[in-house]
């Protein structure tokens, strides 16, 4: 059976892949949604054991936080408490890694990256990870809150004989106060991850 999707953030710790589903906006997931691809990219594991599309760490666990609705919308919090308790919901059972694969077009350090930093700088054990953009190729096209310092923003490279290039889709610094980013790139083309099936709750 797969996790209980909720509203108060439980911990269901006896899950082998995912321990929390926190639904911020309703129950439902949207089809094919881009969360849970990059989720599969990062930690994915098929229960056979097979080899085929394992991710990055294929052994961590996953407490996701969900903003979108069934229509791929994307919805955050409005005020600095409300970005703490997102952060926090997972956080306080222990996860240390934040993947935000999400952003604005604003290559200035806004009050959102600001309270990336205030987050991470309160809590030392606690690392996002946060997406450039796809607003490449010209420079200065990084999106808050990639935009943020205690943060590592990532870009997206190509596979093969160009694999030391950017996409040209990928977002690129410098931001606004003339900082570089992204800090880090990974393969961002032709990735088979897992899907969303847009089940009701």
């Amino acid at each position: 059976a797969g996790v209980a999707k909720n509203t108060e953030g439980s911990w269901q710790k006896w899950k082998r892949k995912v321990l929390q589903y926190y639904t911020s906006v309703d129950g439902e997931d949207y089809l094919g949604g881009h969360g849970t691809h990059v989720c599969g990219t990062i930690l994915g594991n098929q229960e056979e054991g097979s080899d085929i599309n394992k991710g990055v760490a294929p052994q961590a666990k996953l407490a996701f936080y969900d903003i979108g609705n069934e229509v791929g919308n994307l919805f955050l919090p409005w005020t600095k408490e409300e970005w703490t308790d997102m952060f926090d919901v997972a956080h306080k059972h222990g996860a240390s890694i934040h993947s935000a694969s999400w952003g604005g077009a604003s290559d200035a350090y806004t009050i959102e990256a600001e309270w990336f930093d205030d987050f991470s700088y309160a809590n030392p054990k606690f690392l996002a990870f946060v997406a450039a953009g796809n607003s490449g190729p010209n420079g200065g096209s990084i999106g808050t809150p990639a935009t943020a310092k205690n943060i590592v923003s990532v870009g997206a490279v190509n596979r093969g004989s160009n694999a030391d290039s950017l996409v040209s889709w990928s977002s690129r610094g410098p931001t606004s106060d003339n900082r570089i980013g992204p800090m880090v790139v990974a393969p961002g083309v032709t990735t088979e991850s897992a899907k969303a099936q847009n089940q009701k709750k």
